[in-house]
């Protein structure tokens, strides 16, 4: 199938993943209809702003998508909130009933698939080892962040779709890392090893390319495909490993040292007394903490074999962002 001249609905065409979703689609020849973010930095699409019509809807209204969504033929819903340190309610409102909201009006709306780009962190926490996949089955709410909660009941609502006839895909992917902004996104881990890091965790860390999201959106809308899910996953490095490939091409020394988690406990209670006392918002968050000594691995093969993604390194990643700095 060919998107040449098809409409399409982008949300969160603002933002890192967004912007690259777009790219891909319009070199692909679709029409893009793309919904106007919260920072509403448009300057990544800056070259394509003569081919994409921003529209100002919110997805907690549901009359203005029902509007939009008129004569749009796909929706890739790529807008959420990713955040250790956001409210429930905040997380609720924008992952799961905005997205509730786009699925009740694209059932309304003969859209033809609808492409919803969620989170491994919607996978939940394996019942037996380490090893997830897309048959893995959520485990109930104990140990999970209130961002990975409200991905799940997010994932709920397109299922939920999918049950009453509407064509979807699910796409779990890990930390997305690209050029782009390293105060924005994922792109802040970035931004916080470039400043030197000393000291590294015994977990695994997951990431992905964004160029590889983007052509994976592209291919799910081009193949014959509906309830399904795929991980879009490039590797599960150590960390010690991820963030010595991340340092070399930032120029800064990687970690030498590991560091427990009672340590980091420590430094996290710590730091909470001190938050007492101050307005700033302590980064380090238990969910944090969970993450970075987490053992758990992400397998991408249905993705490899059935979306045909041959997935960049972490290392072919950096690469590419550091001659692009």
């Amino acid at each position: 199938m060919s998107l040449l001249g098809k409409k399409v609905f982008v949300t969160g065409g603002t933002g890192f993943v967004g912007g690259y979703i777009i790219q891909a689609l319009i070199k692909e020849g679709a029409q893009i209809v793309a919904m106007n973010g919260i920072q509403n930095d448009k300057s990544f699409l800056q070259n394509e702003s003569d081919q994409i019509e921003w529209v100002d809807v919110h997805l907690l209204d549901p009359s203005q998508l029902s509007d939009v969504l008129q004569d749009v033929e796909y929706i890739v819903h790529a807008a959420s909130i990713v955040s250790f340190n956001t409210s429930r309610e905040e997380l609720r409102a924008v992952n799961v009933e905005g997205t509730a909201n786009l699925v009740n009006i694209a059932l309304q709306s003969n859209i033809k698939k609808f492409v919803f780009i969620s989170s491994i962190a919607a996978l939940g926490i394996p019942e037996f080892g380490d090893k997830i996949n897309e048959d893995s089955k959520w485990t109930g709410e104990k140990g999970m962040s209130q961002y990975a909660i409200s991905k799940y009941n997010a994932e709920q609502e397109v299922w939920r779709g999918f049950r009453e006839g509407l064509d979807m895909v699910i796409l779990n992917p890990s930390v997305i890392f690209g050029v782009g902004d390293f105060k924005r996104s994922s792109l802040s881990i970035l931004n916080y090893i470039q400043k030197g890091v000393k000291y590294y965790p015994s977990g695994l860390f997951s990431s992905v390319d964004v160029r590889d999201v983007s052509q994976s959106v592209v291919n799910v809308l081009n193949l014959p495909i509906t309830g399904e899910r795929y991980i879009l996953n490039a590797s599960n490095l150590p960390f010690k490993d991820a963030l010595t490939i991340i340092s070399k091409q930032l120029n800064v020394n990687p970690p030498v040292k590991s560091i427990s988690r009672s340590t980091v406990m420590v430094l996290y209670y710590i730091k909470k007394a001190l938050s007492i006392f101050s307005s700033k918002q302590n980064a380090l968050t238990k969910d944090l903490i969970n993450t970075l000594f987490s053992t758990y691995q992400y397998q991408n093969a249905k993705a490899v074999e059935e979306l045909n993604i041959n997935f960049h390194s972490l290392e072919e990643t950096m690469v590419w962002i550091n001659s692009n700095q």
